[in-house]
């Protein structure tokens, strides 16, 4: 999909806290993530759901979480966090990109963080570190699609 100039890998693992002190694992998602992030994706509301995805969405097919999981951290990057504090937490927020295929400096981003997570601060990490990686790998424009009433997301854009 990229030109033979975009050879880097991202990686990542990062030790860190959330605004309230809960420790965190953020590092490059692998295909091996698949069952933390159907349980996390247990975790999200209806509502999240419809965020995330644009539409009400129950369930993840084999295909979307194959499409989600199998990720080459060029073309498609993709960070993951873990709760430290809680090693029966799933997979508590993903944001990735994947670039557009007619242009590889452009890539569409999303970012999802399960309901009990919200406003402490990752959406807010995970994105400043997916725009690290966008950096590393020359991606200039992040573009995403977002609902009207999203206002969270629309907030953290905003910054």
């Amino acid at each position: 999909m990229t030109s033979a100039a975009i050879q880097k890998h991202f990686t990542l693992e990062l030790h860190t806290e959330l605004s309230d002190g809960t420790r965190i694992l953020v590092r490059t998602l692998r295909p091996d993530d698949k069952s933390e992030l159907l349980k996390g994706f247990a975790q999200l509301s209806r509502v999240s759901r419809r965020f995330r995805f644009l539409s009400p969405i129950r369930k993840l097919s084999e295909k979307q979480l194959s499409l989600l999981t199998n990720v080459d951290q060029v073309n498609h990057v993709a960070i993951a966090a873990r709760d430290l504090d809680d090693p029966s937490q799933p997979g508590i927020g993903v944001a990735r990109f994947l670039r557009l295929e007619q242009d590889p400096s452009v890539a569409e981003f999303a970012i999802t963080v399960i309901d009990g997570y919200q406003h402490r601060g990752l959406g807010t990490l995970l994105l400043e570190l997916l725009l690290k990686a966008a950096q590393v790998l020359s991606v200039r424009t992040l573009r995403g699609y977002l609902l009207e009433d999203n206002v969270a997301m629309i907030r953290l854009l905003d910054k």
